[in-house]
């Protein structure tokens, strides 16, 4: 019965007329347009109350862009009042975000100056000018132009000076080693090699040592040699004798141990020209009191004074060479001796390559250092050679390099 009664309710809704029908749509549908229409206002008081926000907001950071900027104006018509009324001043001021950077000159700024002078001192320069120009019209042309006589004093002094001021840069531009000579040829040599008379020497049997110390020299490229043994020259005249036909030269000499101050290891190479033999070294031994006992003999201290050996040497045409001076501490303490007081600037090193103690000292010293080989046996020949320009062949070459630096101070 209930299905039969709602499907005659459809029916006759079906025949209600379509005007009646709208009618009750749009009473049904009024509640839901309330809503949507009171929640739309309330959106739009929300949007209107955050627009007033933003504006005030917007305001004040208007407000502060326009007090900034007022009061930067303030401050440089500030600065700009101060500038002109500043005196003796000169005021420079910069702008970089609102900070104002001033830097003040001691410049006068009077009215009616021109680049920080006043006007008025010119004029008072000016008429002082005028009247030294009428002053000097009253004095005679002979004292206002002196005469190259009068200048003559004046020239001579500053001549004199100049000569002083070159000597001095002369002596400051003193290089630390000595040029080397541009002329000449170039000339490899050692000149302290020890034969079978000094002690240590080692030895090989069944070879003639004179003939082989040349052979191997020659072999080695050396163009000259020096036999320097212990407080003896036995050997110099056999070794001389083996080079004759070769491209060696052989320089005769002598190994000599002296006392510098509390040092008693100072050696000295002492080397004679090629014509002197075994005979002229013993007679200048003799003259420093050597005894037989000591040739050969490394341990032995010439008695004399240093000073009067190295007088001794040269007085025979001889010329010294320090030896090994860097190889201890005690012997470095000697080498002031040795360059102050005697001059010597060669030096026969254990390292040359490093002479800090002599630059540290004596940086414009003009030193020459060498390395010798103080050969003890055949093969250490030549093991420490030099490859030097020398000014003049043989023995006049080697003295040229090593001839001490004489001075008041030196002069033996």
């Amino acid at each position: 019965m209930a299905r039969v009664t709602t499907q005659a309710n459809q029916k006759k809704k079906k025949k209600m007329p379509p005007k009646i029908l709208a009618k009750i749509k749009n009473t049904k549908a009024e509640p839901k347009n309330t809503k949507v229409n009171s929640k739309t206002k309330d959106e739009v008081i929300e949007l209107k109350l955050k627009s007033t926000a933003k504006n005030k907001q917007n305001t004040k950071t208007n407000n502060a862009k326009t007090s900034v900027k007022t009061a930067t104006k303030e401050k440089l018509a500030d600065s700009k009042a101060v500038k002109v009324n500043v005196s003796k001043e000169k005021q420079v001021t910069k702008v970089t975000k609102g900070r104002i950077i001033t830097a003040q000159k001691n410049v006068s700024s009077k009215p009616g100056t021109q680049f920080g002078k006043d006007l008025s001192v010119r004029k008072a320069s000016k008429d002082k000018l005028q009247t030294l120009v009428d002053r000097t019209s009253e004095i005679p042309a002979h004292l206002i132009t002196p005469t190259p006589e009068m200048l003559k004093p004046f020239k001579d002094a500053a001549l004199r000076n100049n000569a002083k001021r070159v000597q001095v840069k002369d002596k400051n531009n003193k290089p630390f080693i000595a040029k080397p000579s541009r002329s000449g040829k170039k000339v490899e040599f050692d000149l302290r090699i020890h034969s079978p008379m000094s002690e240590g020497y080692f030895s090989t049997g069944g070879i003639d040592p004179a003939g082989a110390m040349v052979r191997l020299a020659s072999a080695k490229g050396l163009d000259m040699i020096a036999v320097t043994d212990y407080n003896s020259a036995e050997f110099v005249d056999l070794i001389k004798e083996k080079a004759k036909n070769t491209s060696v030269t052989v320089l005769p000499g002598v190994d000599l141990r002296c006392r510098v101050g509390a040092c008693d290891e100072v050696f000295f190479i002492a080397l004679f020209p090629e014509n002197k033999g075994s005979d002229y070294i013993y007679s200048m031994l003799e003259k420093l009191n050597v005894p037989l006992a000591a040739r050969g003999r490394r341990s032995y201290v010439i008695p004399k004074d240093v000073k009067e050996v190295v007088s001794v040497v040269e007085a025979a045409g001889g010329v010294l060479i320090p030896s090994r001076p860097d190889k201890t501490p005690l012997r470095l303490g000697a080498v002031k001796t040795l360059v102050e007081d005697l001059g010597f600037r060669t030096f026969d090193l254990v390292h040359p390559e490093n002479p800090e103690y002599f630059k540290e000292r004596w940086p414009h010293g003009e030193f020459t250092f060498f390395s010798f080989s103080n050969a003890n046996a055949l093969g250490q020949i030549g093991s420490r050679a030099i490859g030097f320009k020398l000014p003049a062949n043989g023995f006049n070459g080697i003295r040229s390099i090593c001839e001490r630096k004489k001075n008041k101070q030196t002069a033996l």
